[in-house]
């Protein structure tokens, strides 16, 4: 239950940063399930492998998925925005001179 909500308030957040720059939402979601999921598994396998079986495995998944969720967070809010000039215009101006 709790990474279905970290999910989805994840997914608004991102979602909503990335169309404030112009970017499409959908890659970076995606990079968003990726991370959140990938990192939870490896910390899984972590925690399997340093401690066998017990409840530390379940401490090291979550440490692993609040660890890929900050990381494509992070991803989404330093990238740069569209700019509002493509790489058309830029050559045509160039063309004219």
């Amino acid at each position: 239950m709790l990474e279905a909500l970290t999910i989805l308030t994840l997914g608004k957040s991102i979602s909503a940063i990335a169309r404030k720059k112009g970017l499409k939402p959908g890659r970076y979601i995606v990079i968003m399930l990726v991370l959140l999921l990938g990192m939870e598994v490896a910390g899984a396998a972590i925690g399997v492998i340093l401690y066998g079986d017990g409840p530390l495995i379940y401490v090291f998944a979550l440490t692993g998925a609040a660890l890929g969720g900050f990381l494509s967070y992070q991803a989404v809010r330093f990238v740069s925005p569209v700019s509002s000039l493509s790489s058309d215009k830029i050559l045509d101006a160039d063309l004219k001179d």
